[in-house]
Order: structure tokens, then sequence, then C-alpha cells
């Protein structure tokens, strides 16, 4: 019988359909959750914990001996949340051009605790001109070099979560009607079939 022959066929069209926009939709979803919120989550962190500890930084050299151990404290917490985070952000990131920017990022992490170092030697030692114009100058263009690039490491990775959560849009975008459509062939199809297979019998 060729109408139920075209049902039977319309049904698999549609488990088919469905299956596969699902499967796609899904790997979509989990590629934008790796690639995108992940590294935006743990980048969000490092930004913020990059720029509290510029500011504890400043602060430890302008409050020297009146306070500044609190700051020294402040400090130190926000450089083990960034030492500890480019520990982890290479095993979120994939794709070798962004690895290359983690590591220009990290190496340039570590030279900004270099020089912190040799302000809070400066600094205990007595010398405040010369913390202040490290601080104000080497130190100030290394912090803010680091912010820029953890901004385009973050521009980079929510570019990556539109582009997977537009694509996992695109799977499912046309397999409502899609399905919908085949299955009403299904009913069309099963329908005057088992009308005509019945019809025989009489």
């Amino acid at each position: 019988n060729l109408y139920l022959l075209v049902a039977t066929a319309a049904a698999f069209a549609a488990v088919t359909w469905l299956a596969v926009a699902s499967t796609l939709a899904a790997s979509h979803s989990e590629a934008s959750r790796q690639d995108g919120t992940a590294q935006i989550e743990v980048l969000a962190a490092v930004r913020a914990a990059g720029l509290q500890a510029r500011s504890d930084e400043a602060m430890i050299v302008i409050t020297h001996d009146n306070g500044a151990d609190e700051f020294v404290g402040f400090y130190d917490h926000n450089k083990a949340v960034l030492t500890t985070a480019f520990v982890r952000v290479p095993t979120l990131v994939p794709q070798p051009e962004t690895r290359d920017a983690v590591n220009g990022v990290s190496a340039n992490l570590q030279d900004w605790l270099g020089a912190h170092l040799q302000l809070r030697d400066l600094d205990r030692a007595g010398h405040t001109a010369e913390a202040v114009a490290l601080l104000s100058g080497h130190i100030a263009d290394l912090s803010r070099r680091f912010d820029e690039q953890v901004g385009e490491l973050l521009d980079q990775a929510t570019e990556r979560l539109a582009t997977s959560a537009h694509s996992a849009r695109e799977a499912l975008e046309w397999t409502g009607l899609g399905v919908v459509l085949l299955m009403g062939v299904v009913v069309v199809g099963a329908t005057v079939g088992m009308s005509r297979r019945i019809s025989e019998y009489h």
C-alpha cells in the first residue's frame, strides 16, 4: 500500500530529523558552555581580581606604615586568585590561538608580580619617591596591559558563546515546523492507506 509506505517513510524521516537536530543543538550548547560560559566566568574573575590588586597595590604605598598591612593582605589574596586562575584557564581553552594569548597574559602577570616585589622592597626601605615612580610608571603599564589582554580574551570568549548559541538555535530553527509537516503526512497517509486497506476487505 503506497499510502502506508509514504506514512512510514514520513514517520521515520520525522524521528530522524528530530534526533539529528537535537544532537546538533546539544553539541552546540556544550560547545558554548566550554568555549564561552566557563571561560567568561573565570576571565571575569581574573579581571576583577587584577583591578582590585592594582588598587590595593597603590594603597600599600599611600598608607605605608599606617595600615598598609591590611592592603598587603588584600593584595596577596587577589594575587592568589590570579595565579590560581591561570592554572585553570589553559585547561578551559582548546583553541591554539587563544592559548597563545593566555600565555602572553600569564607572562605579563609574572612581570607585574615581579615588579610588585620590587615595589614592596622600596616601600619597606622607606624609598617612597622611587616606589611611587615605579608604581605610576612601569607597574601602571604592566597592570594596564594585563587588563587589556584579559579584556581581549573576554571578547573572544563572548564571541564564541554567541556563535555557538546561534548555531544551536539554527539547528532547531526549522525542526518544529518540519516535524509537524511530516507528521501531517503520516496522519494523511495512514488514514488514506487504512481506508484503502479496509475497502479491499469489502
